[in-house]
């Protein structure tokens, strides 16, 4: 986190709340009950002391006072600081003249508007004109000027008289994605299991491993292929056939009568495949470059092949692909569709220069790069609806020689490529990234200006306390978890009651048969 050293934007100490008119409550996150919400009326209120008095209370010229930089909001004058001990942190637009206003709690007359937070992880207690106490409704994403989308769960106070809500995202709280109402908002990642049938069909061990996981807010099933081409694994499941096709309707309505909420995640693989597993006559990729590196097939172990180079007019047939798979996903009874840009593989692939090398309208430039997703993900959501589509994406992931080491060009990219598709209005945006908190995925999330779900853990895994990191900052509107949801089909439980968690076994990830797989005890009272 960055630090500015002076107390407030230039200007002198801008956002400085005098202590002794703010009490806090400073409960760890985990005990803080979470459903609090004060009410408070503003704008006529009597100041909290004399300006004499509230400098006495503020750092003299020669103390050193750190104020962490929480958040610059893009677009807008604003800049977001935190007090010394993080119990307050305000933000306070240019000009300066409106820093009196943030400074004192009570905004003069006729000034720009500023807005004041509380952090999610302290309760203020014995604020003015606090009138009614009551239970917090569903947080809703706040917006400031020009729509710019300000953090969920937010303390929000506006210069003109109005309500004054302390209303956390609570990890157990519902959330709406689109066509899709979550009744928490912990959604399973998904996860390559390697456990149907070699023929693509989901047999009964996927029947009950997903059944088992129904509590999850949302489950995103493992990558399944929308064409025989796009097949990346052994043993993977795929939405091509009548047979696997329902085979899923099996595995759909064993979640739904569980209560819970089910997406295909469909992948095409691109080049990280091999024909020994596809059974076709080559792979494809947006450039003749192979992956370096060895793939399982059904006939052993083999180094991933040169792939077939997609000509320009073969592209609306891969398009054609995606929306096929992704129509009968709905017809196998799940609940909508990810699209896979993620993880090195053909969508992903087009993204990432050191795999696209095409000279062509969708090569080159940053925007010519994402200009192949952005046509997947209209077609689809135009196909199935967009409240019923996603996308996910992990920029700087570097996985399967998908090589993103420009920061520059990275923020670019994905940049276009949300920017096109932010006004289809979609389910969600699913973001795999170390840091959750930084510049890129932030800028991501603004730009897109809907519900983002947040991946931490690919090389180490995500704990209870990164989830919770996640909803106490702000830096998203959900959290993906993957190995603790396969050790542990009640996780949503264990979580919330504080109870052990199951080890995963990484010996039985790829294996075959229920061992590791739906043999997972549940917790026992």
């Amino acid at each position: 986190m960055a630090h500015a050293e002076d107390p407030g934007v230039p200007g002198g100490a801008a956002c400085a709340v005098p202590r002794a008119a703010w009490i806090w409550k400073a409960l760890p996150a985990r005990i803080f009950p979470l459903g609090a919400r004060l009410v408070a009326h503003w704008g006529l209120t009597a100041p909290w002391g004399s300006p004499a008095a509230e400098a006495e209370r503020l750092p003299g010229p020669g103390a050193t006072h750190k104020w962490d930089v929480l958040d610059e909001v893009p677009h807008v004058q604003w800049t977001t600081l935190a007090d010394p001990e993080g119990n307050l942190f305000c933000i306070a637009e240019h000009p300066p003249a409106d820093h009196q206003g943030c400074r004192t709690g009570v905004p003069p007359a006729r000034q720009p508007v500023s807005r004041v937070y509380g952090r999610v992880d302290h309760a203020p207690a014995g604020l003015p004109g606090v009138v009614e106490e009551e239970p917090c409704s569903t947080p809703r994403m706040r917006r400031g000027p020009e729509g710019i989308a300000l953090p969920r769960g937010w303390l929000h106070q506006a210069t003109t008289p109005q309500r004054l809500e302390y209303c956390p995202m609570d990890l157990f709280s519902p959330l709406t994605l689109g066509d899709l109402e979550l009744p928490n908002r912990l959604v399973m990642a998904p996860l390559t299991r390697s456990r149907s049938c070699t023929d693509g069909v989901p047999n009964d061990d996927v029947v009950e491993y997903y059944r088992q996981r129904a509590s999850m807010g949302l489950i995103v099933s493992e990558g399944v292929y929308p064409s025989f081409t796009g097949q990346g694994f052994v043993r993977q499941p795929g939405l091509v056939t009548q047979e696997q096709i329902a085979g899923w309707k099996r595995v759909t309505d064993a979640v739904h009568a569980e209560g819970g909420l089910i997406v295909a995640q469909v992948m095409h693989a691109g080049r990280v495949t091999h024909t020994e597993t596809t059974g076709q006559e080559h792979v494809v990729a947006p450039s003749a470059i192979a992956v370096d590196g060895m793939t399982r097939t059904y006939t052993g172990k083999h180094a991933y092949p040169v792939p077939h180079a997609l000509e320009t007019d073969e592209l609306p047939g891969i398009v054609e692909e995606f929306v096929t798979g992704s129509i009968n996903a709905m017809a196998a009874g799940f609940d909508g569709v990810e699209l896979h840009g993620a993880n090195g593989y053909l969508l992903h692939e087009f993204l990432a220069p050191s795999a696209n090398t095409r000279t062509d309208f969708n090569g080159g430039s940053p925007e010519n790069r994402a200009r192949f997703v952005i046509e997947v993900v209209t077609a689809v959501a135009n196909a199935i609806g967009a409240g019923r589509t996603g996308l996910r994406i992990s920029p700087e992931h570097n996985v399967q020689g998908a090589l993103e080491a420009d920061p520059v060009d990275v923020a670019a990219t994905y940049a276009a490529l949300i920017d096109g598709i932010a006004p289809l209005g979609l389910a969600a945006l699913s973001v795999l990234h170390a840091d959750p908190a930084g510049t890129l995925v932030q800028d991501l999330r603004s730009r897109f200006n809907g519900p983002v779900l947040l991946n931490t853990g690919f090389q180490k895994i995500t704990t209870f306390d990164d989830a919770v990191a996640v909803a106490a900052n702000g830096w998203g509107d959900a959290v993906v978890v993957g190995r603790p949801a396969i050790a542990n089909p009640d996780l949503v439980r264990r979580w919330q009651e504080g109870l052990p968690l199951n080890e995963p076994d990484s010996s039985t990830f790829y294996t075959e048969g229920a061992a590791g797989y739906t043999d997972y005890p549940f917790w026992q009272n």
